[in-house]
This record gives C-alpha cells, sequence and structure tokens, in this order.
C-alpha cells in the first residue's frame, strides 16, 4: 500500500512524494497575458510577463497551463512564443527578465508536444519577460518560407540564428546586436531574404538573410514592425523623449535600404480621437489577413486602417458577457497590447491585455473574456479565519486581496479589493497579509502609482471595500505596508512593517490598537536601514501563539529582533539564527516555535520563542514556510536537491516528505500557508499563477490511485465495482487487503459457530484507516439490523463479529460484516 511505503521511508534521507491532488483556486485571469502566437491550424499559444504559457485548443473557449515543470522563476517570464509552422505540437519560448539574469533557466526552450514537456536549447540569454520590451514582440519568429530556420532576439545577449528548428542556435551580427534590447523580429514570406529587428535603440534591416545590417531608426524604442505583401512596412515605436511614433515606410527598391522613405503617420492614427497626446505607447501594431492595419495604445483605443495608414476608423472596445469577480466595472477592455487573428476565422481576433484574453468573433464590434483556466495573479501567503473553516483571505499584487467563503471546496472567490477604488486616486493595489478581526477583513497593503500606505477594510467579504484614513503612519512615497501580524487575543491590536529606510516617521515597526485607525512607531529597531518595498520587502513578522504580548521580527540583514510588549519596543537577542538573509514564521498553534528559512544556508528553528535556535537537518536552503499545529511546510532544498522543492512534515520537523512532482514544481513560489482547518492540507501562492490547493489523498484514494491510475471512485475503480469479478467490490477488496485487479480469495470470511451463534472473521488491511467496519444480522436477508449483531473485535489487522440469537431458536440467521467510507 502507498502508505505503508510512506512510513517505512519516512525516516530516510530521501523523502517521498505525498500522495495528493493540486486544485487551482478560481481567480480568472488578472496580469499582463503579453502577447498570442497562432498556429495555422487554429491552435494559440500564450505568453505572459511573469506567469508563464498557456495553450488554447479551442480558439480560447479554455486554457492549458503549460509551465508547471519549470524548477526556477526566469522560464516564467516569457518574451516571446512561436509554434512551428510545420507542427503545431513544436513550439519555442524564449524566457527570462532583467532581475533574473543569473538564473540558470532563462533562454530559449523547446517543446515538440504542445508545451506538455520543454527542454532548454539556449541557455545563458536573458530577455524581457518582465521589462518594457515585452508589450512589443514577437522576438522569436519562425522562417515562413525556409524550413527549421528560426531568428531570436534577446535582452543584451545579441541576436540568434537557428537552422535546425530551434535545437542548436549561432549568434548572428555579433558586432551590431550583441548589446541590443531586441523586443520584434518580422519577416515576410514574399520577402524572404529581408529580416526586420526592433528594439532599444531603433530598427535595423538586413536585405541579404541576415549577411548584413542597416540601422533605418537610430533613435528610442521600436515596438513592433509588420509588412504587407507589397513591401510596405509599419513600424510603432516611441522616441527618447517617450512619445509614441507610429510610421510607414515604402521603398523604390526594397532590396536596396538606401531607397526606404519613413512617414509619420501618427497624425493620421490620432484624428477623430477626444485627445492629441501622442504620450501613449502604441504596441499594439497588426496586418490582418485582408491587409488591414490594427494599431492600438495600451490604455485607451484601437484603430483599423484598410488605406495603409491614411484614415482610420475606432475598433469598439466595450465588453459584454460574463464578466470576472475582479473586473473594474468599465464595461471596456482594458489594456491591450496585441492583436492575433485566428487563422481559421478572419472574423475572430484576440486581444492580449493587461487582465487577460479578450475575443472577438465580429472583427472587432464586440468583445468577450475569455480566461477559463488562465490565472496570472501574484499571491502572497494566504491567511485563515481562526475559527470559521470556510473563510480564507488571499493577499495579491494589482488587485489588493480575495475572499473565499467556503473554505476552498468550490475553488471559487469574490471580493476583491480593485474595483472599488479606480485611478487615478489609486492605480493598483496590493495587500501582504489580511487580518480576520470578527466578521471584518483588515488588508494592510499599499497601491502602486506613488507606492503609499494603504489600509483596505471590509465587513462583507469582500462584496465591498473602504479605504479608512488613519494617523500615525508616514504619507510619503515608498512607505507602502509590507507585512502585518495581529495579536492572538485581539485582531485590532496588530502591528504592521513600513517600507523604506527605517527612522523616526519613516520606516520600521508601527502599532495599532484600534483596527488601524491610530498607529504608534515601534522602538528598538535599528535606524537608517531598508525595509524594502512592494517587491524586495527584507522583514517578516510574526506573534507567538500562546504569550498574547510575544512579538518576532526577523530584519533580513540586521537580525532577529523579539518584543514582549505586544510590538512597542524590540530588544535584539544574544541568540541568532545562522543568517540575516532569511525570513521567519511561527507556528500558529504551539508557543514559542519559530522558524527561520535562510537563503543558501538552511532552515532554523527554536523551542523557546527564540531563546536559542538550532539547525534543522536535511535542509541545506530554504525560503519561506508555514506551521500550526505541528505541520509544517518549508519550501527549499535537502541534501542531493538541484531546486527548491516544497517539504511538508506532520511531526514538528522530525520527517519530511515532498509535495511537489512533475507538472507541479512550483518554480515562481511565493509562499506556502498550512490550513489550520484541513490536516495535511497546503495552500501554496505563486508569483505569477495564483493560488493552489494541495489536498492529500485519503487511505482509500492512494489505495485507488495505485491500482486504478485514479484517486475517485468512477468506473472501474468505484466502490461497487467488481473489477476482477471475483464476487468481492472495490470497497471492500480494500477494506480486507484484497487484490481488486486478480481473481482471489482474500476478503472471504472465516465463518464459525461460537456459543451457539453464527459468528464471521475477516482479516483488515491495517492501512485502510479510513474504512468504518460494523456488523448487521437478520433472518430474511431484508431487516438487517446492527442491534442484533456484536462486535467482538476491531483492531487494526482483524475484524470479528456475532449472532446475538442461537442457531436453532431461531431460523434461518444471517450475519455479514459491513465497510462504509466516511
Amino acid at each position: 500500500m502507498v502508505l505503508a511505503f510512506l512510513a517505512l521511508c519516512c525516516g530516510a534521507l530521501e523523502a517521498a512524494t505525498i500522495p495528493g491532488r493540486f486544485r487551482q483556486v478560481n481567480m480568472r485571469g488578472g496580469g499582463w497575458l503579453s502577447g498570442i502566437s497562432a498556429h495555422s491550424g487554429g491552435r494559440l499559444y500564450a505568453r505572459t510577463d511573469v506567469g508563464g504559457a498557456y495553450r488554447s485548443d479551442d480558439h480560447g473557449d479554455t486554457w492549458n497551463f503549460l509551465s508547471g515543470d519549470f524548477t526556477s522563476p526566469a522560464p516564467f517570464f516569457v518574451q516571446g512564443i512561436a509554434p512551428s509552422p510545420a507542427n503545431a505540437d513544436v513550439v519555442l519560448a524564449a524566457c527570462g527578465v532583467s532581475y533574473y539574469a543569473t538564473d540558470a533557466n532563462r533562454g530559449i526552450w523547446r517543446s515538440t508536444d504542445a508545451g506538455v514537456t520543454w527542454s532548454q536549447v539556449k541557455a545563458g540569454i536573458n530577455f524581457s519577460g518582465n521589462d518594457a520590451l515585452r508589450w512589443g514582440g514577437e522576438c522569436i519568429a519562425w522562417h515562413p518560407t525556409v524550413a527549421n530556420e528560426v531568428w531570436c532576439g534577446s535582452r543584451g545577449n545579441g541576436l540568434w540564428r537557428s537552422a535546425d528548428g530551434g535545437l542548436t542556435w549561432t549568434q548572428a551580427a555579433a558586432a551590431t546586436f550583441a548589446a541590443v534590447n531586441i523586443g520584434t523580429i518580422c519577416i515576410h514570406p514574399a520577402f524572404p531574404d529581408q529580416i526586420w529587428v526592433g528594439g532599444d535603440g531603433g530598427a535595423w534591416v538586413s536585405t541579404d538573410h541576415g549577411a548584413t545590417w542597416v540601422k533605418k531608426v537610430t533613435t528610442g524604442k521600436t515596438w513592433r514592425v509588420v509588412r504587407l505583401a507589397n513591401g510596405k512596412t509599419f513600424l510603432s515605436g516611441e522616441t527618447t523623449g517617450a512619445n509614441c511614433t507610429l510610421e510607414r515606410v515604402t521603398a523604390t527598391d526594397w532590396a536596396n535600404p538606401a531607397t526606404y522613405t519613413f512617414t509619420s503617420i501618427l497624425t493620421n492614427y490620432f484624428t477623430g480621437l477626444p485627445y492629441s497626446d501622442n504620450n501613449w505607447k502604441l504596441p499594439m501594431l497588426t496586418v490582418l489577413a485582408n491587409g488591414m492595419l490594427v494599431v492600438g495604445d495600451l490604455y485607451e483605443f484601437t484603430r483599423k486602417s484598410s488605406n495603409e495608414g491614411t484614415a482610420w476608423t475606432t475598433v469598439p472596445r466595450a465588453v459584454s458577457g460574463t464578466m470576472p469577480p475582479w473586473n473594474p466595472g468599465n464595461g471596456r477592455t482594458t489594456s491591450g497590447n496585441q492583436i492575433t487573428q485566428d487563422p481559421t476565422n478572419p472574423s475572430r481576433w484576440f486581444m492580449a491585455s493587461g487582465y487577460g484574453p479578450f475575443r472577438t468573433g465580429d472583427s472587432g464590434a464586440t468583445w468577450q473574456y475569455v480566461l477559463t483556466g488562465v490565472e496570472e495573479l501574484v499571491a502572497w501567503r494566504v491567511r485563515f479565519h481562526p475559527t470559521d473553516p470556510s473563510r480564507v483571505a488571499i493577499p495579491l499584487a494589482d488587485m489588493g486581496a480575495c475572499v473565499i467563503t467556503d473554505g476552498g471546496a468550490s475553488g471559487n472567490v469574490q471580493g476583491f479589493v480593485l474595483p472599488n477604488f479606480r485611478y487615478p486616486d489609486d492605480e493598483v493595489m496590493f495587500s501582504q497579509r489580511p487580518i480576520f478581526s470578527g466578521t471584518k477583513i483588515i488588508a494592510p497593503g499599499g497601491e502602486q502609482g506613488a507606492h503609499k500606505a494603504r489600509i483596505f477594510v471590509t465587513t462583507n467579504d469582500g462584496a465591498t471595500w473602504t479605504k479608512p484614513a488613519f494617523t500615525g503612519l508616514p504619507t510619503a512615497s515608498g512607505r507602502e505596508l509590507l507585512d502585518a501580524v495581529p495579536s492572538p487575543d485581539n485582531a485590532d491590536d496588530f502591528l504592521v512593517a513600513v517600507a523604506g529606510a527605517t527612522g523616526t516617521g519613516g520606516g520600521g515597526i508601527h502599532r495599532t490598537v484600534n483596527g488601524g485607525a491610530a498607529f504608534t512607531q515601534a522602538t528598538g529597531i535599528p535606524a537608517s536601514k531598508p525595509m524594502g518595498d512592494e517587491f524586495y520587502h527584507h522583514v517578516a513578522l510574526a506573534a507567538d501563539a500562546v504569550a498574547p504580548a510575544v512579538r518576532y521580527f526577523l530584519f533580513r540583514n540586521q537580525g532577529f529582533y523579539k518584543s514582549t510588549d505586544r510590538g512597542a519596543t524590540w530588544t535584539k537577542p544574544a541568540a541568532q539564527p545562522r543568517s540575516n538573509y532569511a525570513r521567519l514564521f511561527a507556528d500558529g498553534a504551539i508557543g514559542g516555535r519559530a522558524w527561520i528559512p535562510i537563503e543558501g544556508t538552511g532552515l532554523d528553528a527554536s523551542s523557546d520563542g527564540g531563546v536559542s535556535w538550532s539547525a534543522v537537518a536535511g535542509f541545506t536552503t530554504a525560503i519561506t514556510g508555514d506551521a500550526h499545529n505541528g505541520r509544517v511546510c518549508v519550501v527549499g532544498r535537502r541534501t542531493g536537491d538541484t531546486f527548491d522543492k516544497i517539504y511538508y512534515s506532520a511531526d514538528n520537523g522530525a520527517t519530511w516528505n515532498e509535495i511537489t512532482r512533475t507538472g507541479w514544481r512550483f518554480g515562481n513560489v511565493q509562499a506556502v500557508a498550512v490550513d489550520p482547518h484541513r490536516a495535511g492540507q497546503v495552500w501554496i501562492s505563486t508569483g505569477g499563477r495564483g493560488v493552489t490547493i494541495f489536498t492529500p489523498f485519503t487511505p482509500v484514494q492512494s489505495w485507488r490511485q495505485q491500482n486504478f491510475g485514479t484517486p475517485d471512485p468512477v468506473g472501474i475503480a468505484a466502490d461497487d465495482a467488481d473489477s476482477d469479478h471475483d464476487g468481492v467490490v472495490n470497497l471492500f477488496e480494500y477494506a480486507t487487503g484484497g487484490s481488486p485487479l486478480v481473481s482471489d480469495s482474500a476478503g472471504r470470511p472465516a465463518m464459525s459457530i461460537e456459543s451457539g451463534c453464527l459468528t464471521l472473521t475477516l482479516p483488515k488491511n491495517p492501512s485502510a484507516t479510513d474504512a468504518i467496519w460494523s456488523a448487521e444480522s437478520c433472518g430474511d436477508l431484508l431487516s438487517w439490523s446492527a442491534g442484533t449483531a456484536t462486535v467482538l473485535l476491531n483492531n487494526a489487522t482483524t475484524f470479528k463479529a456475532r449472532d446475538n440469537f442461537v442457531i436453532g431458536s431461531t431460523l434461518p440467521r444471517f450475519l455479514r460484516a459491513k465497510v462504509v467510507l466516511p
């Protein structure tokens, strides 16, 4: 049995994988879905800025996540994605971002099974997955007429060419492109030897298949280059002053760049719009199959032209149909940066957007969200109501927070902060740690326009949020709230960590005793030290589960601090963890139990409230974790690991087993949360894939998985099925230790007469701990009753029961054992 195997492995150095299932929390989109590439057969591949890649095989009705096996952040930052024209199952992805420039997994990845599995075919080069050039594209392009030829432009690491479908790569024009941040590559099938490359610094063209290059745009940024069949070329970009540009290129001889003429058509584009401000980015530049141009800016308008940019009409951006729960309520598409036409239906277009993908089936007259399967949200550690298992709060970037009211059973959420506050007062919101206070949820955080502190409050599970005024906190830019911790005995008494350099009236720890109305700055924290910001927070707060006045604070590069007066004053104990480059969490039910994951070092633990620290054996590095009542979950590496994994201990860290596995590697994990109400359940928050719930299998689910390949009682795995036709149904095979796939005699009762009464004895499967046994008897095979039978023995290995009627006094008599599941 699977669980018996786990018991054998627990004491070994190598952790076993915990049987269980993963379920995505359904938040429906969000974040920048930066581009969509279509194969001629209609299959769609989508890239996101921080959340990996997706595929749709039904024109956007549903999307499949393709990045579940990546083991580090860089591959989730996808700047370019391109299927092979010859085979929709072969797809290339260009992954990386400037702030993960040392991640070994940045580079070009290749899949031959439609993104199910990937192999890295070019390492050591970076891309602009979450830098500005992500709005342009694509930075990777298959040659439309030369089989297996691919071109790919990196972020400052050169232009690359492959002649074998992306298996191997050689650098092209190193002197020209060695330090260029490339955003777009255009090759038109009517001009196979002419290649356009654009990015930071302008645009280049080669007319001899890449042998030589001429720079034709010499300043600013080129977002996209597209061409018509007649050769006319269009470029969107911006000047060094951030003013947008839109140009049409004509030539007397396309083989000679000296004859190219650039004409601005920007004024034409703005004609008829309610503003003339050209300080808008125009990355949305597309040529449709009929030669029509479609151009749009990031936030306001999309326009089309059927006469090569001379005159324009506006494409409606109104949205109809089902709206996601975080929708701002403005009834229009937002943040569009690319239009992709479906090759199988010219009237069907897709818009890549900052809030996920949109689709039109009538050439832009009407639009709908198509978000099913897309969960591109950045989330931090999930928080649980202390006494109500149904209520869960999820802190988010950009959308503030959301609420679950059924404990995660449906996977659905409600009540996002975002729709309640609109630009320009607030651009997008974030919170790091929502706090439950009775029926109220308090979500300290900030907004991303000026990075100022915000406190969001709901009293109706997120149906509406307010932004109450507060005093005592800094109001300057860069002072967002990075963490918070409530008192276990009074949630309105809580601490917040303020961003920026520490000091009077600045960054540090502040305390409120009235639910956030007024704050007082704590003392004892070192001055002029960086607390970090929304993206790089260097602080972590925790409260002791038993001692109501004790708080813990870990200040990256400064040390571990402790307060015994509810956070008003702090001291630095003599005993310190092995490193300050670390995080902190405390057990939510066991007093004095604190944990510190240390990047590059391991995992430290204290059982005496930080008086002493000890290293947890087996961990070589750790980045985050959570604990409740001795159940501990940690993200890190144990001896022999080559990447971070999610480990779980049910015995306060004595033994560890693994949650992560193939397809569920969580390379962009941000935090984990141990569910205090459901033993073994862990909520995994990511930097671009929202939140996933891991639930361990029950013993019977593990048995079904082992024997039938599914944990669910369906088909031949149904509890009442007899798949081996031996007269014993699956549930009884499980309970007695029989085989459901091989006809055998296991599970047959041993019948006897004891004290004149009918008696049966059955073996039990010791691993079937969720099987509930009982006995029933009757005299007519119809009116079975537990009241007429006595259970004589019911231990881990044997079940024995006896009828209460003496044989001969009442005939006939029947006795049976009954097994049910909870």
